[in-house]
C-alpha cells in the first residue's frame, strides 16, 4: 500500500479509492458484528454493500453505515432498559438525538478517503475493546494513526470512538453494577460480549417486532413492564405463599427482621430475569427484592386484600400476584437504575476533569506532531536531508503520550471516582505495541518521503526550467520580432540566449532522466549557481539594448522625415507616441517596431510620389528612359529587409539628382498644360451660349469646370522643383478626369438628341444632315480617357489636346440637332398646313406657311420627299406645286 495514505487525501484516486474500500468493509463488518442488528452472515453483505456504496459516493455510503451501527447501539440500550433512566418522551427524543447526531454530521462532512479511513479507526479501536486480551490496543491505535495522519481528521477517530464506545461502557456498568464500586472508564467489554452476540440469531417477523417494540419503548414511557409478556406459574406460586406466610409475619412483627423476602422469592424473581431479561440475570438485583419487596406490597395491595391475609383464597391471590408483579418488575428495576446512575452522576465530574486533562494534553501533542517540518515542503534547494530525528520523534510522542494516558488513569482513577483495568503489564504491553506498530510506519515514511523529495524536487527543478525556458524562449522571441537588419548587439545577445536555453533543456531531460535524489540535487545547483542569474541579467541587457535602439531609430526617424519636409515633398510622417522607459520589454519593442514602421510608411509616400515624379520625367523629358526607376525598384525590394532610412537616404540622392538635370524641361513643359486648363476653365464662363443648348447638364458641366484650377507654372514658381513636379501630374489627371466627364455628358447628350431625332422622322430613310464620325471619335477618347491609368503621361497630354478640339464641334453638333428636333416636333402640323393649300389653290408658297425662310424651305422639301400622293408635286424656287 502506498504511503500516500497519510500524505494525499484522494490516495492517488483510485489505488486510494481501493485501499479505502477494503479498509472500510473491515471495519463496518466489524462494527455490524461486534455490535449486531442483523444476524450472521449479514453482517459482512451488508458491510460490502455500505462500502462499495462509499466507494461510488462517500457521503451516503458513511451515513447508511454509521446509522447501521448507531442503530444498533440504540436497540442494545433500549434492550436493557437505558432509556427508562429518562422521564418523558421529550427527553428521550434528545438523548436519542445526541447519540445518533455523531452518525449522521460526520459523514455529511467528510471531503477526502482519509477522513473515511479516520472513522474506520474509531470503529476498529472500539472493536478492540471487547477482548481481555486487545482492549488496552485501543488507545495506542488511536495514538499511533494520528502521529502518522497529520490532519484534523483525526477528530472523527476520536468522536466515533467516544461515541460509540462509552454507550457500551454504559451498558456494561448497568449490567455489572454494584454499590460503592465507580464507574468504569477504560475496561474490557467482554461482560457484555457474549449477552450483545446473543441478542439476535435470526431474521424473521418476530424478531423484527421484537427490536421495533424495543426501540419504540423508547417513546413510550411503559418502563420494565414491557418485559413481562405473561407471569409464569412459578412466579405466582412463589409470591403467593409469600402473601400468605412470610409477608403476614412481617407486617405482623414487631422488629423489621434482617431479610425481608424469603429466598425462595428471590431466587423466583431472578430466574425469571434471567429468562426474559438475561442482561441482568448476574447483576446485583436480589439485593434489592430483598429491600423493596414488603414495602411494595403494602403500598398496591388491594386493602381488601391486604386486610383479609392470610385467610385470602388462592385464586384471589392468583389474581393479585398477575397485577403487581410486572409492577415490580419496573420498581425493582428502576430502583436498581436509579442508585446505579446517581453514582455513575457522582462520578461524572472525576470524568468529565479527566478527559479534559486528556484533552488538552492529547491536542497539544496533536498540534506539536502537526507542525512539525514536513521533509516534501521543503525548500528544493538541495542540501543535508531532512535529519531522521523527524522520523523518530513521532514514534517518541506516540510512546510517551500512551504511557502518559495509562499513567494518568491508573493514578487518577481513585481521585476521580472512575475505574480502569491498567497494570504495569498493560502499560508495557501498549506502549510496546505503540512503539513497533508506528516504528515501521515512520521508517515507511522516511523510505516514502525520500523518493517523494525526489519527485518533488524533480517536479520543482522541472517546473523551474520550463519557467527559465519560457523566460529565455520569451526574450529570443522578443529578438526575433526585430526586423532586419538586427543590430550586431541583439544577435550577440541571442546567441547567449540561445546557448543557456540549450542549457536548461540539458538539465531538464537529464532530470527526467534521474534515478536518484543526487542527480536531481546536482541539476539543481547547476539551475541555482548560475544560469538562473545569467537568465535574469539577459532581460537586464535586452532592456537596456532596447532603451539605445529606440533611441537611435526615433533620431534616425526624426531626422529622415525633417529631410524630407525640408525638399518640399508633401508627406505627412506619422506622430509617434512617447515611450515610458519603465515600460515591458514587449510594450518597448511595440515602440520600437511603432518607429520602423513609421519610417517604412514614409518609405512608401517616398516611393509612391517618386514614382509619380519619375513617370512623368520619363514621359514627357527623358522618353529612352526604363519603365521603372532602378533605384525605385531596389527600394521595394529592399523595404523589409533595410532600414527605413538608408532606403530614404538613397531616394532623396535620386530625386536630388532629377531636380538638378530636368529643372528647365520642368519650365519648358507647362506651357502646353496650363492651354489645356484655360480650355476646361472657360466652359464655365461660357453660360449664354450653353444653358440654352445644354439645359440641366450644363449646370454639371460648369461644375465640373470649376474643379480645374489654372496654375502658374511660371519659372521663378517656388513650387517647380523637382519635388513638385508631382503638381503637373496631378494637374494633368485631374484636367483629364474633368475632360472625360464633360465629354461623356455631351456625348450621351448627343446620342439622346439622335435617338429622338430617328424617332421624329417622317420615314427611315429620311436624310437629316447627322455628324456621323463626332460620336464615333468622342467614344474613342472616352476610352482612352477613362482608362488613363494604361497610358503614359506624354501619350495623355497629346490625346487631351485632340479631346479638347471635339468640345466646340460637339456644341456646335447639339445646336444643330436642337434646331433639327424642334423643326421635327412641328412638321405634322406643317405638312397638314401644306397639303391643304395644295388641294386648294395647287401651289404653295413659302411666305404662306408662316415661318422664316430657312425653316420653309426644308418644310417643303420634306413635304415633297415624303408625302406618297398621286397627285405629281414639282419644286420652284420658292413654292411647291402640283404637276400639269
Amino acid at each position: 500500500m502506498s504511503f500516500a495514505l497519510f500524505m494525499d487525501g484522494d490516495m492517488g484516486e483510485q489505488t486510494g479509492k481501493l485501499v479505502t474500500f477494503i479498509i472500510n468493509m473491515v471495519s463496518m463488518a466489524i462494527g455490524f458484528i461486534l455490535i449486531p442488528l442483523l444476524p450472521m452472515p449479514l453482517p459482512y453483505i451488508v458491510a460490502f454493500l455500505v462500502a462499495y456504496a462509499t466507494y461510488k459516493e462517500k457521503t451516503y455510503g458513511m451515513i447508511t453505515g454509521s446509522l447501521l451501527i448507531s442503530l444498533g447501539l440504540v436497540y442494545h440500550l433500549s434492550r436493557i432498559g437505558f432509556f427508562q433512566i429518562f422521564q418523558g418522551p421529550i427527553v428521550k427524543v434528545l438523548i436519542l438525538t445526541f447519540l445518533i447526531a455523531p452518525f449522521v454530521v460526520c459523514p455529511a462532512v467528510i471531503s477526502n478517503n482519509l477522513h473515511i479511513i479516520a472513522i474506520d479507526m474509531g470503529i476498529i479501536a472500539v472493536a478492540l475493546l471487547f477482548f481481555e486480551s486487545s482492549f488496552y490496543l485501543a488507545i495506542p491505535l488511536i495514538l499511533v494513526f494520528a502521529t502518522i495522519y497529520k490532519g484534523r481528521g483525526i477528530a472523527f477517530t476520536f468522536i466515533y470512538y467516544a461515541f460509540i464506545s462509552i454507550p457500551l461502557q454504559v451498558i456494561q456498568y448497568l449490567k455489572t453494577f454494584q454499590e460503592g464500586v465507580f464507574p468504569p472508564l477504560y475496561t474490557p467489554l467482554s461482560l457484555i460480549y457474549h449477552d450483545i452476540q446473543g441478542s439476535l440469531s435470526y431474521i424473521n417477523l418476530d424478531e423484527l417486532g421484537k427490536i421495533f417494540n424495543s426501540i419504540s419503548e423508547i417513546f413510550i414511557s411503559r418502563g420494565f413492564e414491557r418485559y413481562v409478556t405473561e407471569v409464569p406459574d412459578y412466579i405466582v406460586e412463589h409470591f403467593s405463599a409469600y402473601l400468605a406466610t412470610d409477608y403476614v409475619e412481617y407486617i405482623r412483627s414487631i422488629e423489621i427482621p434482617l431479610s425481608s423476602a424469603p429466598w425462595y422469592v428471590i431466587d423466583s424473581f431472578m430466574e425469571f430475569v434471567s429468562t426474559y431479561i438475561p442482561t441482568y440475570a448476574n447483576s446485583v438485583l436480589p439485593r434489592y427484592v430483598n429491600s423493596t419487596l414488603p414495602s411494595f406490597m403494602t403500598q398496591n395491595l388491594y386493602s381488601d386484600v391486604y386486610a383479609a391475609l392470610p385467610s385470602v383464597g388462592t385464586g384471589v391471590l392468583r389474581l393479585e400476584v398477575e397485577r403487581l408483579f410486572p409492577q415490580y418488575v419496573n420498581h425493582v428495576f428502576q430502583t436498581y437504575f436509579r442508585e446505579a446512575t446517581g453514582q455513575l452522576l457522582n462520578s461524572v465530574p472525576g470524568i468529565i476533569f479527566f478527559l479534559v486533562i486528556m484533552v488538552g494534553f492529547i491536542s497539544a501533542i496533536t498540534l506539536l506532531n502537526m507542525n512539525m517540518p514536513d521533509p516534501i515542503k521543503e525548500s528544493v534547494i538541495p542540501g543535508k536531508y531532512v535529519d531522521f530525528v523527524i522520523y523518530l520523534l513521532p514514534i517518541f510522542v506516540a510512546a510517551v503520550t500512551n504511557l502518559i494516558f495509562f499513567i494518568s488513569i491508573d493514578k487518577l482513577q481513585q481521585p476521580l471516582a472512575f475505574q480502569a483495568t491498567v497494570n504495569q503489564s498493560i502499560m508495557l504491553s501498549s506502549t510496546a505495541f505503540t512503539i513497533l506498530f508506528s516504528a515501521p510506519l515512520s521508517f515507511s515514511k522516511y523510505l516514502f518521503d525520500l523518493r517523494e523529495v525526489k519527485e518533488v524536487r524533480s517536479v520543482s527543478l522541472l517546473v523551474e526550467c520550463d519557467y527559465q525556458g519560457e523566460k529565455i524562449e520569451r526574450l529570443i522571441r522578443l529578438v526575433n520580432r526585430m526586423r532586419t537588419p538586427i543590430p550586431d548587439n541583439f544577435i550577440d545577445l541571442k546567441t547567449r540566449m540561445l546557448i543557456a536555453l540549450d542549457e536548461v533543456k540539458e538539465i531538464k531531460a537529464n532530470t527526467e532522466r534521474a534515478k536518484e535524489l543526487k542527480e536531481v540535487d546536482a541539476n539543481i545547483r547547476r539551475i541555482y549557481n548560475g544560469l538562473k542569474d545569467e537568465v535574469e541579467s539577459f532581460e537586464t541587457r535586452l532592456d537596456v539594448a532596447l532603451r539605445d535602439y529606440y533611441i537611435k531609430t526615433k533620431f534616425e526617424y526624426l531626422e529622415a522625415a525633417g529631410e524630407i519636409i525640408g525638399l518640399g515633398l508633401d508627406v505627412d510622417p506619422p506622430v509617434l507616441p512617447e515611450m515610458e522607459f519603465d515600460a515591458p520589454l514587449e510594450e518597448k519593442l511595440d515602440h520600437i517596431e511603432g518607429v520602423i514602421e513609421a519610417g517604412r510608411v514614409l518609405v512608401e509616400k517616398l516611393i509612391d510620389t517618386s514614382d509619380k515624379i519619375y513617370e512623368i520625367i520619363s514621359s514627357l523629358f527623358e522618353p529612352s528612359l526604363p519603365k521603372d526607376s532602378a533605384t525605385l525598384m531596389i527600394s521595394k525590394e529592399k523595404i523589409d529587409e533595410d532600414e527605413p532610412w538608408v532606403i530614404i537616404d538613397a531616394i532623396l540622392v535620386s530625386l536630388k539628382n532629377w531636380e538638378k538635370q530636368y529643372s528647365a524641361d520642368i519650365v519648358n513643359a507647362t506651357r502646353p498644360i496650363n492651354d489645356s486648363v484655360e480650355t476646361v476653365v472657360q466652359l464655365s464662363r461660357r453660360r449664354s451660349s450653353l444653358s440654352s443648348l445644354l439645359g440641366e447638364k450644363y449646370e454639371e458641366i460648369s461644375e465640373l469646370a470649376a474643379r480645374v484650377e489654372a496654375r502658374n507654372f511660371s519659372a521663378g514658381d517656388e513650387n517647380l522643383r523637382v519635388l513638385k513636379v508631382i503638381l503637373i501630374r496631378d494637374t494633368i489627371l485631374n484636367t483629364v478626369d474633368v475632360v472625360g466627364k464633360i465629354i461623356g455628358i455631351l456625348y450621351y447628350h448627343i446620342k439622346d438628341l439622335e435617338f429622338n431625332i430617328n424617332l421624329l422622322l417622317p420615314r427611315e430613310d429620311y436624310e437629316w444632315n447627322r455628324n456621323l464620325t463626332l460620336t464615333e471619335r468622342m467614344s474613342q477618347s472616352l476610352e482612352v480617357i477613362n482608362n488613363y491609368e494604361q497610358y503614359r503621361i506624354d501619350e495623355l497630354i497629346s490625346h487631351l489636346y485632340r479631346v479638347l478640339s471635339y468640345i466646340d464641334e460637339a456644341v456646335d453638333t447639339i445646336e444643330y440637332y436642337n434646331e433639327r428636333k424642334e423643326m421635327l416636333l412641328n412638321y405634322p402640323v406643317f405638312q397638314k398646313k401644306i397639303t391643304r393649300i395644295i388641294e386648294d389653290k395647287g401651289e404653295v408658297k413659302l411666305d404662306e406657311l408662316g415661318v422664316s425662310e430657312k425653316y420653309g424651305r426644308e418644310y417643303l422639301k420634306m413635304y415633297l420627299r415624303t408625302t406618297y400622293s398621286p397627285l405629281m408635286l414639282e419644286e420652284t424656287a420658292d413654292s411647291l406645286r402640283r404637276s400639269q
